[in-house]
């Protein structure tokens, strides 16, 4: 709200208001932002335009529903970090795990349904450090993993479990997450959080022809 924006559902909104990209409805209602080059950036600048062009027409502007009220002291977007927990953990990865494991999908090459036994088996056996709050539970409460979990199981357990089970090229893409998030979350430099954004535009763009 103090963005002054629209939802998620609606037009020219991606994540965290970074760009221009409108995105497609599907016919299930939901929306999605398929990669695609060439969508300019949100800026300080653009947003206060749209801002303003929205309140004289009364009407959104590339989602923008009018000014912020925080405007006059941050900058928006430039200053609302991306959210780890939410983006990351609840949302990517979150997704992943229900393409894996959901038998909704189970007529799909991507679906692990059918090695989930085994999988999980191998999850529960996994002696964790003590640093860890949590050992690794069944997938069947997935719905009720904390973001914690989400974590461990992102950054420490698929990897090295879902070898065997899973495709090469899926398995590199789900890879290249990894690695991305363990630069961004290691107090890294500029050249890798550039080497981070390369990959994981590498991972955006690979997962339309995966899932």
């Amino acid at each position: 709200m103090c963005m002054s924006t629209m939802s998620f559902a609606n037009m020219t909104f991606c994540v965290k208001q970074r760009c221009l990209h409108p995105g497609k409805r599907l016919e299930s209602g939901a929306r999605v932002y398929p990669y695609e080059c060439g969508h300019h950036s949100r800026t300080s600048a653009s947003v206060e335009e749209h801002a303003h062009l929205a309140v004289l027409q009364r009407k959104p502007v590339f989602g923008v529903k009018g000014k912020s009220t925080l405007s006059r002291i941050v900058q928006v977007p430039e200053s609302f970090p991306l959210d780890y927990m939410h983006g990351v953990l609840e949302g990517v990865f979150k997704s992943l795990l229900n393409f894996w494991f959901d038998s909704h999908y189970h007529q799909y090459s991507f679906y692990l349904g059918n090695s989930r036994r085994e999988i999980e088996s191998e999850l529960l056996t996994i002696q964790v450090p003590h640093e860890f709050d949590r050992k690794p539970r069944s997938l069947n409460d997935l719905k009720f993993f904390k973001a914690t979990e989400l974590h461990h199981f992102m950054m420490y357990y698929m990897l090295p479990v879902l070898l065997p089970y899973m495709p090469h090229n899926q398995y590199h893409h789900f890879a290249i997450l990894v690695t991305a998030m363990r630069k961004l979350l290691s107090a890294p430099s500029s050249e890798e959080v550039h080497t981070a954004g390369l990959l994981l535009d590498c991972f955006v763009r690979e997962n339309s022809h995966l899932y």
